[in-house]
């Protein structure tokens, strides 16, 4: 009887097991495939599968073009910042009807440096950058990020973290312009009228991101121009208390100067 119990029991828990695997099988959403996981030189990229939602997902072609696209990104910002970034950045790129659920937003995306990880929608329609001339699908902006706090350091103010960022890409947000997508080129956000002082724009909160963000990226890379990139990226890692007195021990020029040499030169460039 023992026997038979034990038995009976054993064919119990199999019938069961069947079930709950039946069960698990049946409901293919379990099993479904998230990432499908491609490889280039440093850049691990994710993407969607295909038919993983009802928005498109990336072909092939695209992603080997996505790929392309980070490395040249990695090896520009390399270039420009004088630094050697070689550690790996993984991109994980949302389909455009769960962007917006998965990342806050499906207009764009965002990083985590110290992850060394980018967060973006995917775009069906490349967006072009006319400063480089060349369409892009993620961009420089979200690299900068990365490479900025893992080569030079961790920025303690708004105005470098994003000025390097809008320098480096030459622009800022995007625009739909007959049915293809621009970057817009920084000057196009910034005249005479709402100019702000140096001193604001390391004030950042006081500013509204519209008028904020593309200025400091034309602040920046007037500041590369006259410093050098080297200075400036010393420059990166400064508080914003004392600012002003470590300016001046890092460029040698006062910042009230440098204020000046800025305020005048915007006006001369506006008035052309």
């Amino acid at each position: 009887m023992l026997i038979f119990n034990t038995l009976f029991g054993m064919k119990k828990i199999s019938v069961l097991f069947l079930l709950l695997l039946f069960v698990l099988v049946s409901n293919s959403s379990i099993f479904k495939k998230e990432w499908v996981i491609t490889k280039k030189e440093n850049i691990i990229l994710f993407t969607r599968p295909e038919n993983y939602t009802s928005s498109p997902s990336p072909t092939l072609e695209i992603i080997n073009e996505i790929l392309e696209e980070s490395i040249y990104c990695v090896n520009e910002i390399n270039k420009e910042l004088k630094v050697n970034y070689t550690a790996k950045v993984k991109i994980y790129l949302y389909n455009f009807d769960e962007a917006k659920e998965q990342i806050g937003t499906n207009g764009g995306g965002g990083a985590i440096p110290s992850k060394r990880s980018i967060y973006y929608t995917y775009f069906e329609i490349p967006r072009i950058n006319i400063e480089r001339n060349r369409t892009f699908r993620i961009g420089l902006h979200e690299f900068v990020h990365i490479i900025s706090f893992n080569e030079i350091g961790d920025s303690k103010t708004l105005l470098f973290t994003e000025g390097y960022a809008n320098a480096i890409s030459g622009t800022y947000s995007a625009k739909e312009i007959e049915d293809k997508y621009y970057y817009m080129p920084i000057l196009d956000f910034i005249n005479a009228e709402n100019l702000q002082k140096p001193t604001d724009l390391l004030n950042a909160q006081k500013i509204i991101e519209g008028k904020f963000y593309p200025q400091s990226g034309f602040f920046l890379q007037w500041l590369f121009k006259i410093y050098g990139v080297d200075k400036v990226n010393k420059l990166f890692v400064l508080k914003r208390d004392g600012f002003e007195k470590e300016f001046e021990k890092v460029t040698g020029d006062t910042f009230g100067n440098m204020e000046e040499k800025y305020l005048s030169y915007c006006k001369s460039f506006f008035k052309e």
